[in-house]
């Protein structure tokens, strides 16, 4: 393989896992984690409210010291009144009117609405005609017209993500023949009817928003001035009342306070703006191909690739906490992990194939060695320190028919005449001592077929064996063998 063919490679596979990851993030597959990180990111950057969006809440204590629920609409318009002449910028009352209840309570609450001269907002929205029906029709619930000629009318619709949690805020719905702009906006003062919904950020804290028992404001028991110039918001937080969403960061909260949120972002500039996730799609691939090369080591690559992920978060969460953009980072990691994946994998094939080259490569060599040994002249015996013959050579075998005829897994030093084997016993120790590998050269007469002796010069040479682990083969399993050479010298003598 030459040296361009492996960065082509690389360079197609890192385009087509690019490809694919573009198309699931078009999809929406990597939404949900997104949101997740985005949620984790608000929560990390807490805001502070602006104070201008005052709530006073039909809580617990409110209902206790009141009674039934629904309340006179009376109570309502004395808390009207006491708003108005504390000059209240805007009241949005987050209670449905669309009914009619007693004339004496209606007509006081029409009273306090003409009273306060177009400075309360009503709330409409739109629902389904029926739980039971699953078709595409639905209704519009708007105060009753007694209410709506003397107040302004804005949309509390909303609706949650495929994953019940509420994230979005419309500027405003198509409600009949007109376009109703959204509380959020009305309240903020943003007009806008082609926009999309914008995304709340609820790292606005809670908390932080002025809040006010009802049953304290109209006992007079709160100061007026605490709602001078301000947007006043009355709604329920009552567990009881089951005016509640699932949304990010905080988990449960009451309408009203979603809507507070949701009004809170458009007034401090806040309504987050997603991203496209395309550019660090493609800046995560330039950093793949940067990061896994194969020129680069393991740990070098590994501190690359964290450090880009460490980086793409914190631009992330640096950026919406800043700016108000949401950059989808999902998607990134997703194509960082799949190229890790993929350079593991090459990496994986690559030794495997080194390893099995290195193994057909040792199996030659073993081979041409032993046909070596085998079609030797002289008389080649190689033995590990216990014995065992490891090799030997087919003249070896005429020259001693005992010794071939012992075969693999029996000692032979018993076998061998005495000078060789304390000749293999002395090298081995020699060498075991760490001295440098020595060789005994001598000759030996031993007696031959024919009642004449046999001349025979011979060499013993020891040699340390690398061991691997968990090895199967003989020579593996042991430290030192002993290579014993003769060759036969009697005519020469």
């Amino acid at each position: 393989m030459t040296k361009t063919a492996i960065p082509f490679r690389r360079l197609v596979i890192t385009a087509l896992l690019l490809c694919l990851v573009a198309g699931l993030a078009v999809v929406g597959a990597f939404t949900r984690f997104d949101a997740a990180l985005t949620a984790r990111r608000m929560a990390l950057s807490p805001r502070v409210a602006t104070g201008d969006v005052v709530f006073v809440a039909i809580d617990k204590q409110s209902l206790d010291a009141i009674g039934v629920w629904p309340w006179d609409r009376g109570i309502y318009a004395g808390l009207i009144d006491r708003l108005a002449s504390a000059n209240a910028r805007d009241i949005f009352f987050d209670i449905d009117f669309s009914a009619r209840s007693s004339p004496e309570s209606d007509e006081r609450l029409q009273q306090a609405l003409e009273a306060a001269g177009g400075g309360v907002v009503l709330p409409s929205f739109t629902q389904y005609r029926s739980s039971g029906d699953h078709r595409d029709l639905t209704g519009v619930t708007a105060p009753n017209a007694l209410f709506a000629d003397h107040a302004w009318i804005a949309s509390v619709s909303l609706s949650a993500d495929a994953d019940g949690i509420v994230r979005r805020f419309p500027y405003g719905e198509q409600q009949g023949d007109g376009f109703v702009m959204s509380v959020p906006a009305t309240l903020a003062g943003v007009a806008e009817t082609q926009a999309a919904p914008f995304v709340i950020d609820f790292s606005i804290d809670p908390e932080t928003v002025p809040r006010y028992s009802l049953i304290d404001v109209v006992s007079g028991r709160v100061d007026a001035s605490a709602f001078a110039d301000k947007i006043v918001v009355v709604g329920a937080s009552a567990i009881e009342l089951k005016d509640n969403f699932v949304v990010p960061v905080y988990g449960l909260l009451s309408g009203p306070m979603v809507q507070i949120l949701a009004t809170e972002t458009l007034l401090q500039g806040r309504a987050l703006k997603p991203v496209s996730p395309l550019p660090l799609l493609l800046l995560a691939g330039l950093v793949g191909l940067a990061a896994l090369s194969p020129r680069l080591r393991l740990r070098s690559q590994a501190l690359m690739v964290g450090s880009s992920v460490v980086a793409f978060e914190a631009g992330a969460f640096w950026l919406q906490a800043g700016f108000g953009l949401l950059v989808p980072t999902v998607a990134a990691h997703v194509l960082l992990g799949l190229l890790v994946a993929g350079r593991f994998l090459e990496e994986l094939d690559l030794r495997t194939w080194l390893l099995r080259l290195a193994s057909v490569e040792a199996d030659n060599s073993r081979s041409l060695l032993g046909q070596v040994i085998s079609d030797s002249a002289d008389a080649i015996l190689v033995v590990d320190e216990e014995g065992l013959p490891v090799q030997h050579s087919a003249q070896l075998a005429a020259l001693f028919p005992a010794i071939a005829a012992a075969g693999q897994g029996r000692s032979v030093l018993a076998l061998l005449p005495e000078p060789w084997r304390h000749g293999i016993a002395a090298s081995i120790a020699h060498l075991r001592e760490g001295h440098s590998a020595p060789t005994t050269l001598a000759e030996i007469a031993l007696p031959g077929q024919a009642g004449e002796d046999l001349v025979l010069e011979y060499t013993i040479t020891a040699s340390r064996l690398t061991q691997a682990a968990g090895g199967s083969r003989l020579n593996d399993a042991h430290r030192f063998v002993a290579c014993i050479t003769a060759r036969d010298i009697t005519e020469r003598r």
